[in-house]
């Protein structure tokens, strides 16, 4: 044997699937839609969201979707420029939303977490998906990898990420791992991502829970976030996400509105985000948390 084929097979016995990809359930090769409607994402998911009996899909779907109707070709509310750091955290909407779920009998109670959030970040478009898709576990520049995102409220944080070619172009699979948050059950939690647009008329970004891998408190999560060019040449976000998991029941109304709907802590996650699209405006680069994940 030649020294080449001793390090192919050498590297080829070491080389393991990305964690992403590890697991995914593909229903034949069924791509999703080009463009996000209820209808049709709906109809796209289905089998692959309710996976041996399972169902992973979100109450809030209608709502989610309704939301990104109206804000897509939508200004940035007037509360955004008015902000010092320009972000508007809107979580009333959201727990309106979850007490009528729940009085329905639709979600369990005080199990439910979300918000609509509107910002503006100091970088263009690009800038702001990439530091979004970073989030997910795509290093800058890369196709596929790992991240070290922000990890409030838990101490540990990480994501891999990878393209699915099964799902069609601008599909991705992502498996998020977040450890140490104190009361907060850790989470172990695959994802699947739908990227749509251009660098000319902006992203829309889609995030669905597809199940734990292994254990998680997590149950249901279902997110759109919008992000549109500025004349400022720089780039508005905005996202609707809804989250279901561990429940707060034993804390009442005091752990819905400072687990489930905290406008603080919303605010606290999306600073980071924004701070991080001007990271790599400024430095070409998000340089990932520390930690042994």
């Amino acid at each position: 044997m030649n020294l080449f084929a001793f390090l192919l097979l050498n590297v080829c016995a070491v080389a393991a699937p990305n964690p992403a990809l590890d697991g995914i359930i593909n229903v034949g090769t069924r791509l999703a839609p080009a463009t996000l409607s209820a209808d049709s994402y709906a109809a796209w998911v289905d089998p692959i969201a309710k996976p041996n009996g399972k169902d992973y899909t979100s109450a809030f779907a209608p709502s989610i979707f309704a939301w990104y109707a109206a804000q897509k070709d939508a200004a940035l509310p007037p509360q955004v420029q008015q902000d010092p750091d320009h972000i508007y955290v809107d979580v009333d909407t959201a727990k309106k939303e979850a007490l009528a779920l729940e009085a329905s009998g639709d979600i369990e109670p005080y199990t439910a977490a979300g918000a609509n959030v509107y910002a503006m970040g100091d970088g263009n478009v690009d800038q702001a998906l990439e530091a979004q898709l970073d989030v997910w576990g795509k290093p800058i520049g890369q196709m596929e990898g790992k991240t070290k995102p922000a990890p409030a409220p838990f101490g540990k944080r990480a994501n891999w990420f990878a393209p699915n070619p099964a799902w069609g172009p601008g599909a991705y699979a992502s498996l998020e791992v977040r450890k140490d948050g104190g009361i907060i059950w850790d989470l172990s939690d695959r994802y699947l991502l739908l990227v749509r647009g251009d660098s000319t008329h902006g992203y829309d970004v889609l995030m669905q829970f597809l199940g734990p891998v292994g254990t998680s408190s997590t149950t249901n999560v279902l997110a759109i976030a919008v992000i549109r060019p500025l004349p400022n040449g720089k780039a508005s976000f905005k996202i609707s996400s809804r989250y279901q998991g561990q429940s707060y029941r034993f804390l009442g109304d005091i752990g819905r509105n400072t687990i489930g709907f905290s406008q603080s802590k919303v605010r606290g996650i999306q600073k980071s985000y924004v701070d991080s699209v001007t990271e790599l405006r400024t430095t070409g680069k998000i340089v990932d948390h520390v930690n042994d994940l």
